[in-house]
């Protein structure tokens, strides 16, 4: 029942008109849109399903699918889209129009010799309609007696005359000139083998050609030299073919001769071609062997270009992948329609985005940037007010993100903005608006390089760790090699996990990292009365301000311990204040540890120092009582107060009255 309903329950919104599709061929769609009874839609010869999806000239077949909609003209790219047009054209109706803005491909195929790269390249300008242009060809084409004759030209021709090198400069330049002819503007390009070194890359950048995608074709040696030989050895068949077919036709040549001839003048005339034909015959005899000899000497040819190709391509890709990230690498080894299918489906994508990206832009909508090869220039002088912090993490997360992934660059009324994932970008690509309310602070941290940590005054917090003093209550030294300044101060970082959390939030810590009043001695450092008993001890005498009083060694320990404990418990005897609880509790503590006590009398005094502790405690268990006892009188369900409990709540209010009386 569902499937019988899917067309009317699914599709409900397209019921009606999807009974107004009328599907036609190229011949009937040219003849009625001639005859002006039907007009191209609003997106023109653009897929209804994918607006950005690109045109290639040299795909045909892709407007071979009309359909004809109230005197509109729509063209699916495939039958799968066709179909999924005539069932619910309302869905891909009212897709907004496409770019006017003419996106052509714009390539460059690069590899080692014999890896297929010249076939790619062919390949490629004849599935997209572009020019396959190569650099020899344009040198020729610029040289020869028929061109106009330039400066360049005459510069050229001497260079390729004397047989000497041609600067980069004059081949960018020959290839600027090509690429301004008007076939490469009207269809695009696609470049064969070039650039092949770093520096003919950076002249083509500053003449202003960029390709949208750089394929290398990843070839090994040996698979080239194999390839290599089988090239010779079909070339060496062809020739023995090609020979063995002149013999079979001088033959038949021969024999029909001498059947027509008179005989006296066919035996003289028949000598005399003999003669000729047999030294013509062994000259062709050996030009077969002189032409393997040369062929048999090319695998040291293709070695030595293969070596000089392993030189020059790593820096040729580098410079591609850091300044543009445009290249694609291609294993060579496949088979050649995997080759082409995967360098047809990248060049279709960057198509689509720039497509995209033309028709957001127009719109006055955020489009991605990513994979359009703008100049790092280009990047900088569009840097919005936010730097590479993301909105959307501030105002999602109220954290300080600094990105540094270029996939997630969106450009939004003449500005770049940096986001720090997949989800966040698409966020701002939807909504952009909604993210910038949220204004980037005043301040933001900012990591200091060496030179300037070793300039800066003392960090703040003496150079304890904020992050570990607010996460994790620990006072932690840095070791002063992850520092941040925020606000004209400087904060020190024990670890780059750490810097990164303050990075992200620094205020968080700024406010929330405050040192204790008493903090622990670090580790490594000495006490003074352990560095003055180990000096005295290495020394045979001591000076005065060195001998320690007999207090100093009786109780110093003790004293110590009683001052670590009291600020560790924080005792507050009820009545009295914390400078009064203190000192009660160091006179107690030292009492019931005094080493010279009795047995009876130190159990007298450590039963009194842990009364004084219960009774410290005392306000505090007095109040949780209090509350349970009133919740239980409220609703006995909510809280339950035993008998017990009752019990004890007694005994502590007697007591509490009992300690007022004595203070009283």
């Amino acid at each position: 029942v569902r499937w019988h309903c899917r067309p009317y329950v699914e599709q409900r919104a397209s019921l009606l008109l999807r009974h107004l599709v009328v599907k036609s061929s190229p011949s009937r769609a040219a003849d009625v849109s001639g005859r002006a009874l039907a007009m191209p839609s609003v997106l023109g010869s653009a897929s209804p399903m994918e607006v950005d999806a690109p045109l290639f000239v040299g795909r045909a077949d892709a407007l071979s699918r009309p359909v004809e909609l109230r005197g509109r003209l729509y063209y699916p790219r495939s039958d799968e889209a066709l179909q999924r047009f005539l069932e619910a054209p309302q869905d891909f109706v009212r897709w907004p129009a496409p770019s006017r803005v003419g996106v052509h491909p714009a390539l460059a195929v690069v590899g080692p010799p014999l890896s297929g790269k010249t076939t790619l390249a062919r390949e490629l300008a004849k599935h997209t309609g572009a020019c396959c242009i190569s650099i020899p060809e344009v040198i020729t084409e610029i040289c020869s007696p028929t061109a106009w004759q330039s400066a360049l030209s005459r510069e050229l021709s001497d260079h390729v005359a004397s047989g000497a090198e041609v600067p980069d400069g004059l081949l960018v330049e020959a290839l600027r000139r090509r690429l301004l002819s008007a076939d490469v503007l009207r269809r695009g390009w696609v470049l064969d083998d070039f650039p092949q070194t770093e520096a003919q890359a950076r002249a083509m950048d500053e003449a202003g050609i960029v390709p949208q995608r750089v394929f290398a074709v990843e070839f090994s040696d040996g698979a080239a030299l194999v390839r290599c030989k089988e090239k010779v050895k079909e070339r060496v068949q062809k020739r023995e073919d090609e020979i063995k077919r002149e013999e079979e036709m001088k033959r038949a040549a021969e024999e029909e001769a001498e059947e027509a001839a008179p005989a006296a003048e066919e035996e003289e005339d028949a000598a005399e071609e003999k003669v000729v034909e047999g030294a013509a015959a062994e000259e062709e005899e050996k030009e077969p062997d002189a032409e393997l000899v040369r062929l048999q000497e090319e695998p040291g040819l293709q070695r030595a270009r293969l070596d000089a190709y392993r030189r020059t391509a790593p820096l040729v890709e580098v410079y591609y992948s850091l300044m543009y990230d445009n290249v694609r690498r291609l294993d060579g080894c496949k088979s050649v329609w995997a080759i082409y299918d995967a360098a047809l489906k990248e060049v279709a994508a960057s198509a689509s985005r720039r497509s995209e990206y033309y028709r957001r832009t127009g719109l006055g909508l955020a489009a991605r940037v990513h994979g359009l090869c703008l100049r790092p220039q280009r990047m900088m002088s569009s840097m919005s007010s936010w730097g590479t912090h993301c909105p959307v993490a501030l105002t999602l997360g109220n954290e300080l993100v600094q990105c540094k992934d270029a996939r997630f660059t969106i450009e939004y009324k003449g500005k770049i903005y940096w986001m720090s994932s997949e989800e966040y970008a698409d966020l701002f690509v939807q909504d952009p608006g909604s993210f910038l309310h949220v204004p980037l602070p005043a301040s933001v941290p900012r990591r200091l390089r060496p030179c300037e940590r070793r300039a800066k005054v003392a960090a703040q917090l003496e150079d304890y760790c904020p992050v570990a003093l607010v996460d994790r209550k620990e006072l932690v030294k840095s070791g002063g090699f992850h520092v941040v300044e925020f606000m004209d101060k400087a904060y020190s970082l024990q670890s780059p996990d750490a810097e990164a959390k303050f990075m992200r939030r620094p205020m968080r810590y700024v406010q929330r990292a405050k040192l204790p009043s008493k903090r622990p001695a670090l580790r490594g450092e000495q006490a003074a009365l352990l560095a003055s008993l180990q000096k005295g001890r290495e020394c045979r005498g001591c000076e005065s301000s060195d001998m320690l009083t007999f207090m100093q060694v009786s109780v110093a320990e003790l004293i110590c311990q009683a001052l670590v404990d009291s600020g560790e418990k924080r005792p507050l005897y009820p009545g009295k204040t914390a400078r009064e609880s203190a000192l009660l509790f160091l006179s107690k503590f030292l009492r019931a540890k005094n080493a010279i006590n009795t047995s009876l009398y130190s159990e007298q005094v450590r039963g009194e120092f842990d009364a004084f502790l219960s009774d410290c405690a005392l306000p505090s268990a007095l109040g949780a009582l209090a509350a349970r006892k009133a919740a239980a009188d409220e609703d006995y369900r909510a809280s339950v107060f035993t008998s017990s409990d009752a019990r004890v709540f007694k005994e502590l209010c007697s007591r509490f009255d009992e300690i007022y009386k004595l203070s009283s």
